[in-house]
């Protein structure tokens, strides 16, 4: 980071690398709100997230799900469904598989 983030803010530091996502033989780690400056020659790759915009479109999209879960045995879940946090993503997986025939 190039800038000192406010101390207000909570540290989340996440060792990818124990995921074993990426065949690499060192380790990553996810590092939002550093409580200090990361060295340049650290940092593997600085990436921006946002949530999720939704209008009244999305709104009407979400709220049509019904009519195209499970047809033809497709799926879907996530947590755009909902307002794009983590429980809306576990909601949404809680419905999907409500949907599924046994």
């Amino acid at each position: 980071m190039n800038k000192k983030s406010d101390n207000s803010l909570p540290l989340l530091e996440d060792r990818l690398s124990l995921f074993k996502l990426n065949k690499i033989d060192r380790d990553i780690f996810l590092t939002i709100n550093p409580f200090k400056e990361i060295p340049n020659n650290k940092i593997f790759k600085k990436v921006t997230f946002t949530h999720p915009y939704y209008d009244t479109e999305t709104l009407t999209y979400q709220s049509n799900l019904h009519k195209i879960q499970n047809q033809k045995h497709i799926l879907f879940c996530g947590s755009y469904f909902g307002y794009g946090f983590h429980e809306d993503g576990i909601k949404s997986s809680i419905d999907m598989l409500k949907t599924l025939n046994d």
